[in-house]
């Protein structure tokens, strides 16, 4: 009984190892067939692909073919003695696919022909490659229509042909598809609505074809893409709000189209996006602060829209920027500051103002608006239309702007909250870096815009702890006498933190120029790094403003280059008041000096704002 079974089991196996050897046999004899239809015979493929002399002798001994082909063959790999892998990318391979042996290679999973001289069509014999997954045909000469028969792939790449035709829909049937590249061909036609079926695609790629119509709305269940790209085609319509599904995308191109409309704010819930290119569209509208949510945004293109309005300042929070184009907009207002705006191409903007290069520095906000605040916090209020300019209200008549310098704080806030029904969201017209804006219409008054300011503080101790006692240290970068409200205490608070900056102990801190001309330390406009001495320098211009009653211009230069920083007080008092009395005097020029060593020329000589603190804290101060 034990031999009987033996010899079945020996039969067996010299039946498997003669059908693999029969197969492999076919599948090299194939192979060979495909070979000799290549035009150019001189290269390291046709160097290998040969049978050896036994073999070409004796085909059929077991083993001598399959030895050859899977083992010798370039580019050629076998599994279980059969042809599983044909991956022949750059080898100078000119020739065509029609004489490919589709039908002798039954379990070839992976084909890569890139980067050779391949011509001629796709042949629907592909389709009888039924365990193909992978197919990679880009970068060669191939023309024609892509076959519907193209197979169950995960990978299908074609890009750099003369493909021509539709996109046939049957590829939206494969649904283990995870990439997809029919880039740079010369396709026609829409968008398959069938793609919608692809939810496992990964990257999308249909760049630099001839494709037209809309993005299919079918294409919002393909949650998983990573990249899409469909730049330089003829698509139109707006940009589908269904983009800011794509949670897993870094890489959104859609420039080179007839996009219109607005930008969708939704795209700026891809969080993880590094990379979008919307240029040479027809949007409009403004540039988004939704957009400030892609904090790992790194390429940022919009150039060549008709794009308004201003550039967000909430750009200033996207520290991994590294390039910026902007240009060829309607765009207007000031320019962020963020490094990559130091390098931004911005041309073609008409209304763009700051502190580079062939631009005009920002205008300083109009001195007309008052600011008024109250012990429960900063508003800020703007005229928006003239009724009258009874009951105590006064109307500029050259700048139309509201004054509220005679109203009863506590009295005006009352009525603020009454009008506005306690800040709701339904009185709120603009949504800021520094607060909101709200319209507020009062009875037989003047409607304004009443804008609540997020922070204030009290100028020295609050400025001490801002620059000492936070980690990491926060520097205004734009204390002046705009800046500093006087609250119902008529103690000092500091508003308007739009360009503030964290300083980073990991970082450079350099960044674009930025605060008010006449407060800016001047080491900043030459070295651009940020430090705390930035505002103490701004501290020191604020102080003797206080004390001149007006800002006291070139005799800063002077003040901060005396070596003995002995000057005639009379020349720094205000002339409207009277000249004080002793007690009064010393104080005074203890403020001076103090307020003049913040603005010696090296940062490393003024005092910190904690030393400032710790000396107007004294009672009496420490005379210096």
């Amino acid at each position: 009984m034990v031999p009987r079974i033996f010899y079945f089991l020996a039969f067996f196996t010299l039946l498997y190892l003669f059908t693999i050897s029969f197969a492999s046999t076919e599948e090299a004899t194939a192979l060979l067939k495909w070979k000799e239809t290549f035009g150019n015979q001189n290269n390291s493929l046709s160097a290998s692909w040969t049978l050896s002399p036994a073999a070409a002798k004796n085909s059929s001994s077991l083993g001598a073919t399959t030895s050859d082909a899977c083992r010798d063959w370039y580019g050629i790999i076998c599994v279980n003695g059969r042809v599983n892998r044909v991956n022949i990318t750059n080898s100078n391979v000119n020739g065509t696919l029609y004489d490919f042996p589709f039908s002798s290679l039954l379990f070839l999973e992976y084909i890569d022909l890139s980067k050779n001289q391949l011509s001629g069509t796709i042949p629907p014999e592909i389709g009888k490659l039924t365990n193909l997954v992978y197919l990679d045909l880009s970068i060669n000469k191939i023309s024609g229509t892509i076959p519907p028969q193209i197979g169950a792939l995960t990978k299908l790449e074609v890009a750099r042909n003369n493909i021509s035709g539709s996109i046939p829909p049957e590829i939206g049937n494969i649904s283990r598809l995870e990439r997809l590249d029919l880039s740079s061909n010369h396709l026609v036609g829409q968008i398959p609505k069938e793609f919608g079926k692809l939810t496992l695609l990964g990257r999308l790629f249909v760049q630099n074809n001839h494709i037209s119509g809309n993005i299919p709305m079918e294409l919002g269940s393909m949650k998983k893409l990573e990249s899409l790209d469909l730049s330089n085609n003829r698509l139109n319509g707006s940009i589908p709000t269904f983009i800011g599904d794509y949670m897993n995308m870094f890489l959104l191109n859609l420039s080179n189209n007839k996009f219109g409309q607005k930008i969708p704010k939704e795209i700026g819930r891809i969080t993880h996006l590094s990379v979008l290119d919307l240029s040479y569209n027809l949007l409009d509208g403004e540039i988004l602060a939704q957009l400030a949510n892609l904090l790992d945004l790194a390429n940022l293109n919009l150039s060549h829209n008709s794009l308004s309005g201003r550039i967000p300042e909430e750009f200033e929070s996207l520290t991994g920027l590294q390039d910026v184009v902007l240009s060829y907009n309607e765009l207007e207002g000031p320019i962020p500051n963020n490094k990559a705006f130091m390098r931004v191409s911005l041309e073609g903007n008409k209304g763009l103002c700051g502190n580079l290069t062939g631009f005009l520095p920002c205008e300083m906000p109009s001195p007309m608006v008052k600011k008024h605040s109250t012990a429960k916090g900063q508003i800020e209020l703007r005229h928006i239309e003239r009724r009258d300019s009874s009951n105590g209200v006064d109307v500029d008549e050259d700048d139309d702007l509201l004054s509220i310098s005679t109203l009863n704080g506590s009295a005006l806030y009352r009525d603020i909250l009454k009008a506005t029904k306690e800040f709701d969201a339904m009185y709120c017209i603009e949504k800021g870096g520094s607060g909101s804006v709200y319209k507020v219409k009062f009875p037989s008054l003047v409607n304004v815009a009443v804008k609540r300011l997020h922070s204030s503080f009290e100028v020295t101790h609050r400025k001490s702890f801002m620059n000492e006692d936070c980690s990491p240290p926060i520097v205004h970068r734009d204390i002046s006498s705009s800046n500093v409200l006087l609250d119902s205490e008529f103690e000092a608070c500091v508003s308007d933190f739009g360009i503030a900056k964290l300083l980073k102990p990991d970082s450079s801190n350099c960044t674009a120029f930025a605060g008010t001309y006449g407060y800016v330390a001047p080491n900043l406009a030459y070295t651009m790094k940020v430090t705390q001495m930035c505002d103490v320098y701004s501290f020191g211009v604020l102080s003797l403003e206080v004390i001149k009653g007006k800002h006291l211009g070139e005799h800063i230069t002077l003040l901060a280059n005396s070596p003995t920083r002995d000057v005639q007080l009379s020349v720094l008092l205000d002339e409207c008041l009277p000249y004080p009395e002793d007690k009064v005097k010393k104080f005074l020029v203890f403020i001076i000096k103090l307020a003049i060593s913040c603005l010696l020329e090296t940062p490393k000589s003024r005092p910190t704002m904690h030393f400032i603190s710790h000396m107007l804290s004294m009672d009496p101060p420490i005379s210096q």
